[in-house]
């Protein structure tokens, strides 16, 4: 079985339950974000992709990011009306930049995946979305709900992940 790995943004605490090195988790990397992640946080995640796709000999490196307030500035924002617009749900245009790249990037490659406590994971998979396709941009990459965008209660996220690098046919790895 392939090699894996996972790397996992959230900013709540309860979804790193059981991963570190004596816990049911130990092979998921994780990053605990005061706020949401910046652009240069994006960048390097992007990088870190790289880096591993050009070590043929490692594991295949996943991306696991959590929506509100860790992809978005606010919590619970999923409404795009009159009174919102993709600045004020994902900040500057250079974040929003990083963002698109980042994302549309490990989306195509297949190592892109949206774990929300969101019960609204359709709308986020549709923000998403329409972030990807702004700004002339050329990703072709979309998000899909129950699929790239999966709905997953605090606490479960982990699980989760494991469980989707076990459907990619992957083993995961430290």
């Amino acid at each position: 079985m392939p090699r894996a790995n996972a790397l996992f943004y959230d900013d709540d605490p309860t979804n790193f339950r059981g991963a570190n090195a004596r816990g049911r988790h130990p092979a998921v990397h994780t990053m605990l974000l005061q706020q949401a992640l910046t652009a240069d946080q994006l960048r390097k995640a992007l990088e870190a992709f790289h880096a591993a796709s050009a070590n043929a000999d490692g594991p295949t490196p996943f991306f696991f990011f959590d929506f509100d307030g860790t992809l978005t500035l606010r919590d619970g924002l999923l409404s795009l009306d009159g009174k919102d617009d993709l600045s004020a749900v994902f900040g500057s245009a250079d974040r929003r930049r990083a963002l698109q790249v980042t994302l549309g990037t490990l989306l195509a490659a297949g190592r892109c995946y949206i774990l929300t406590a969101n019960m609204a994971h359709q709308r986020v998979a549709d923000i998403l979305n329409g972030l990807l396709g702004s700004s002339n941009s050329n990703i072709s990459a979309r998000f899909v709900a129950d699929d790239t965008v999966r709905f997953a209660p605090a606490g479960t996220k982990l699980e989760q992940l494991e469980a989707i690098i076990k459907q990619q046919g992957f083993a995961l790895v430290r």
